[in-house]
């Protein structure tokens, strides 16, 4: 039985994910689903915005050779013509369907039907949809922690004016698989943070990763105290963070598991609104249900800095970066630990 803080085993992630996503029932047979590729392909509205972002994705990888690479396209295409209501690719889907074609060994079929439980039985078309109102809630969350418990970042993020969304905003969009996917030798690390999410149905885990980054972001800060910050520094330490938390622990990451698990994030503001407003009660939402049974003032935070963040969306998230590349790297993830982790 798989519990939580597991670490799967390689041989069988590809099952357990599947199990936890459960079964969509959208191809009952191998032929129903070469039917669908022949449709999805002449149905998709930017097939070349599909292909061109496939091309460049996972470039690192091995496995990710062109006949990779037509899978990729497939699993895409069949995932979106299969969704509830007409759905166009966004760029960023790309490196999750990258992920669990590259977990399901290249099974075309197997990748397509967890992306599309992914997307439309977890709600996770909303990082895509609607203003990205469920990225923007995560966001507003993990700035709250940064605000109670990491001071010294929390001091100099207002000292230059930045948005912390510039950097948390592809974290939570692409769930890191972004920072991965030109280093190879971080994929465990990535694959454990998953295995979490997805056998849990657990978004606050999510939260709780990028908190314990920006942690060790914080205890850097604290070390460095006697030299000087400028907003470059600042910049490209927050940019690179999670590579180099991901490297550390690239090993043993189940060590990394057990680090998150101890972050405690405040509360969710709202859920206390909706408890407040509901005499005490809060409705049941199945996390599987479809995306229209979501509430959606749930979503509703945005960040002060949303206008920034969004003109420097692209540069962060998917290259042509403008940061320069200063990282120090004499940190200690769990050095005097900000008092939302455990010791």
């Amino acid at each position: 039985m798989v519990k939580w803080g597991d670490i799967l085993n390689e041989e069988f992630r590809d099952i357990i994910w599947c199990s936890a996503l459960g079964d969509p029932g959208i191809y009952p047979t191998p032929a129903s689903f070469e039917r669908c590729k022949l449709h999805a392909g002449s149905y998709t509205r930017n097939p070349e915005e599909i292909r061109k972002d496939t091309g460049r994705t996972f470039t690192q990888f091995p496995q990710f050779d062109v006949l990779m690479q037509m899978k990729l396209e497939d699993t895409l295409a069949t995932s979106l013509f299969k969704a509830p209501k007409p759905t166009d690719y966004c760029q960023g889907m790309n490196y999750i369907a990258a992920l669990f074609l590259y977990v399901a060994y290249g099974h075309t079929k197997k990748a397509s039907e967890m992306m599309y439980q992914w997307l439309f039985k977890r709600d996770n078309i909303l990082r895509f949809e609607s203003g990205f109102k469920l990225v923007r809630h995560e966001c507003q969350r993990l700035l709250k922690f940064v605000d109670q418990y990491t001071p010294t970042l929390n001091l100099q993020l207002r000292r230059f004016n930045l948005g912390l969304e510039l950097f948390s905003f592809s974290w939570h969009l692409l769930l890191y698989v972004y920072e991965v996917q030109q280093d190879p030798s971080l994929i465990n690390v990535l694959l454990a943070i998953w295995d979490q999410i997805l056998i849990q149905d657990d978004h606050e885990y999510l939260i709780k990763t990028s908190a314990f980054i920006l942690t060790c972001a914080e205890n850097l800060l604290i070390s460095d105290s006697a030299a000087e910050v400028h907003e470059e520094d600042l910049m490209s330490l927050l940019k690179n963070m999670p590579n180099h938390v991901f490297q550390k622990y690239s090993a043993k990451p189940e060590i990394f598991i057990w680090e998150v698990s101890q972050v405690t994030l405040p509360p969710d503001d709202s859920l206390e609104t909706r408890v407040a407003t509901s005499g005490g009660f809060i409705p049941f939402c199945n996390p599987r249900s479809t995306r229209n049974n979501v509430p959606e003032d749930l979503y509703q935070a945005k960040s002060p800095h949303s206008r920034r963040t969004e003109s420097c969306f692209k540069e962060s998230c998917f290259g042509e970066s403008c940061f320069k590349e200063s990282l120090r790297t004499n940190w200690e993830p769990t050095r005097n630990p900000a008092p939302g982790c455990g010791q």
